[in-house]
């Protein structure tokens, strides 16, 4: 007969699947958020809300849970046919709950939890240990198949706690006997990788988690003490090509046998002291990647590009279309500094790239190293919106277009650009930009750029507004200060009009100082109407500014200089 219970888990339990459902739905949209293709602030809410789809569900079946153990215990949940999610519902209560469950509900737990709720029993189990759990903890650190670093990693802490003395060697030495070599190094991965609560940080932490693994490594045998000492190694700090040059012969042939079987965490790390060796790891690279993760994609990058043999470039150039932006841009960045010109042509379309991230990257690295096919992708870059900033709970922020400010810096280290991209810096100039910094990014891409357009520009953003109305913060003026600096001072200004006298007389010294460099830098009858005008005013700092800068630029006909600008 159905209870109200019954009727009551089924209907939450439904929902649950009606998360799931809804969850698959959306995986597109969480994707599209992970990879930075959308703005920050909707990407913060789309992967939000996940928990928030599965909160009724899970609230409502912890209630009625939490009503039923009290009335009737726990053994009514083996039956169930929503056992799994009951038990991880039971795991929850447990790890929320000040006191500590009688050893019967842990061990029920640890008999019970399958699949993904395994961790979550686990966690409950950490925060109520109780050593009557000794021998479930010494049987799941034997386990092979222990996929989740996060749980690996929890089931050292256990041992730390259970040991007494807070160290987990001794529980973990009792399991390497049975355990495969692969487990075997996976543990002194994981304790080299586990901090624990009562550890250092810095060097003297670094020593602590090298120390343990030590002690395990000692008892291993010959090549899988080999291996594990040069894992020790490289996790804590040594030199990779130093490790990998003394790497016994047994060690050698043990990693090459189980890259392609060991986990994939621990996969990474080996490939990387494998390739210093001068081994294969073409097949341990493609494997790292095929996994879609960001770490295990960035982990076959580096080993690689450490390993640099003669297939490197074109491993590199498929990892431009791994599903991870993290993976793609270590991919792009180790290919541009020597691409060819057939390579230029394939990375040149990463400026499309949906991730907003691999935009940035590139026009980073374009700014770097200069390619002229660069300049029209840059230049479209310019009108890139994707808004990096999420909304201040205080209001009256500005929006984030990091794309376009770096592509506006990008286009400034060019010489000589195509009319098209000045067009394009001085619409970006004058618009009107829900990021006012993309408009100064293209005053001081101007600077330096040859046509008659841009010093009227420059001299008429001198008068811009502050952000949000403050006179004080006006970083539209201090560009176009700056920018008309670097014309002056690169030989590209000739004079400067009445209204750059009165900023330079008057304005704050943050937007003044940049001018009274270009006065100084420009020289002739313009530096000596703003001298004349400074000197009636008694802005002696500034003049002094100008004579000074002067010297410096070896302009100074027409002036008297005084003792100290002699020595200067």
């Amino acid at each position: 007969m159905c209870s109200d219970y019954d009727r009551a888990i089924a209907r939450f339990a439904r929902s649950e699947a009606e998360a799931d459902t809804w969850l698959e739905g959306f995986a597109d949209d969480t994707y599209q958020a992970e990879e930075h293709a959308v703005d920050a602030d909707g990407a913060d809410h789309i992967i939000d809300e996940p928990g928030e789809q599965y909160f009724n569900a899970r609230q409502g079946m912890k209630i009625v849970v939490r009503l039923r153990r009290a009335r009737d215990g726990i053994d009514w949940i083996v039956g169930s046919p929503h056992r799994k999610l009951l038990v991880y519902v039971l795991a929850e209560l447990v790890a929320e709950s000040p006191r500590s469950p009688k050893l019967a509900e842990l061990e029920f737990l640890l008999k019970h939890a399958e699949d993904w709720v395994r961790d979550q029993a686990w966690c409950a189990v950490q925060l109520h240990w109780n050593d009557g759990l000794s021998d479930f903890l010494m049987a799941e650190l034997a386990r092979s198949d222990l996929k989740s670093v996060s749980h690996r990693q929890r089931l050292v802490e256990i041992a730390a706690v259970h040991s007494g003395a807070g160290d987990p060697v001794p529980d973990l030495i009792q399991v390497l006997g049975g355990a495969s070599s692969e487990r075997r190094l996976e543990i002194v991965y994981d304790v080299i990788a586990t901090k624990l609560d009562d550890d250092l940080k810095g060097k003297v932490g670094v020593a602590t988690w090298r120390a343990r693994a030590d002690r395990l490594a000692q008892n291993l045998g010959e090549a899988e003490r080999g291996l594990a000492n040069g894992l020790i190694d490289i996790m804590t700090g040594g030199e990779i090509r130093a490790v990998a040059s003394v790497l016994p012969g047994p060690a050698r042939s043990l990693v090459t046998s189980i890259l392609q079987t060991c986990s994939i965490d621990l996969a990474g790390p080996l490939a990387c002291l494998a390739g210093a060796a001068g081994l294969d790891i073409a097949a341990a690279a493609e494997r790292l990647l095929s996994t879609d993760d960001a770490r295990d994609g960035q982990a076959a990058i580096q080993a690689l590009q450490i390993a640099n043999g003669v297939d490197l470039r074109t491993s590199l150039r498929k990892a431009l279309a791994h599903r991870r932006y993290d993976v793609r841009r270590e991919a792009l960045r180790a290919l541009v500094p020597d691409a060819t010109p057939d390579e230029r042509k394939h990375l040149i379309s990463v400026a499309g790239d949906d991730s907003a991230d691999m935009r940035l990257a590139f026009a980073r690295l374009m700014q770097e190293h200069l390619w002229p096919e660069a300049v029209d992708p840059l230049t479209e870059l310019l009108a890139d919106t994707r808004n990096f900033g999420s909304p201040s709970p205080m209001g009256g922020a500005w929006s984030r277009f990091s794309v376009a400010r770096a592509a506006g810096q990008a286009l400034g280290v060019f010489k000589g650009l195509p009319v098209s991209a000045i067009d394009a810096l001085l619409d970006a100039a004058c618009g009107h930009s829900a990021d006012p910094f993309v408009a100064c990014a293209a005053l001081c891409a101007l600077a330096k750029q040859d046509d008659a357009r841009i010093t009227p520009v420059l001299l008429a953003a001198l008068e811009s507004a502050g952000l949000a109305g403050d006179a004080a913060y006006r970083p539209r003026a201090q560009a176009a200060a700056w920018a008309l600096c670097d014309r002056a001072t690169g030989e590209k200004l000739d004079a400067l009009d009445p209204d750059a006298v009165r900023v330079a007389q008057c304005d704050t010294s943050v937007i003044a100082g940049p001018l009274l460099v270009a006065f100084g830098a420009l020289g002739g009858e313009p530096r000596e109407k703003v001298l004349r005008e400074l000197r009636a005013g008694k802005k002696f700092e500034r003049e002094t500014l100008v004579r000074t800068t002067a010297v410096a630029v070896d302009k100074i006909d027409g002036l008297v200089l005084d003792d100290r600008e002699q020595i200067l």
